[in-house]
């Protein structure tokens, strides 16, 4: 039974999170935009800005890290909270760290740009892979505090 109820609140999870993906995918294309432009000192122009439809791979993965984060702070006594935000704090940095490496490759790739001008067409930007990389890299410390918790805890009951 109770194998059920998390299962149950776990699909949840993921119908939930998938929903709210569709809602902020352009918040995420607008960021990862303004870091391209924070970056390079607005010498980037996106070209092609419009409306944009979340693919499935972003929609979904955003739903698998919501179930795995789910699972991975289950058995946490303490420190929920910290582990959401600093996951959440990870996701962004990882996102900004992307953001500026390839922005400036972009920059030293323009070899005749008009006035240290680049201009990118905004279906050159692979956000999918900004984002999936940024969700796996922000989920890899919870995942080891909960490998060590695992570990420790069978330790413990072998001595």
């Amino acid at each position: 039974m109770r194998i059920i109820k998390t299962l149950a609140i776990l699909i949840v999870i993921f119908i939930l999170s998938t929903f709210a993906a569709f809602f902020f995918y352009s918040d995420y294309l607008a960021m990862v935009v303004f870091f391209f432009k924070l970056f390079n000192n607005n010498n980037i122009f996106i070209l092609g800005m419009g409306l944009f439809f979340a693919p499935l791979t972003f929609v979904i993965s955003f739903g698998l890290f919501c179930v795995l984060l789910s699972l991975l702070i289950y058995r946490q006594k303490t420190g929920r909270i910290r582990t959401i935000i600093f996951t959440t704090l990870l996701f962004f940095a990882v996102t900004m760290a992307i953001c500026f490496v390839d922005s400036k490759t972009r920059i030293m790739d323009c070899i005749g740009c008009k006035g240290d001008e680049k201009r990118v067409y905004i279906a050159d930007i692979n956000y999918n892979a900004y984002f999936i990389t940024s969700l796996l890299a922000a989920l890899v410390p919870a995942g080891i505090k909960a490998i060590l918790r695992t570990h420790n805890r069978q330790v413990v009951t072998a001595s």
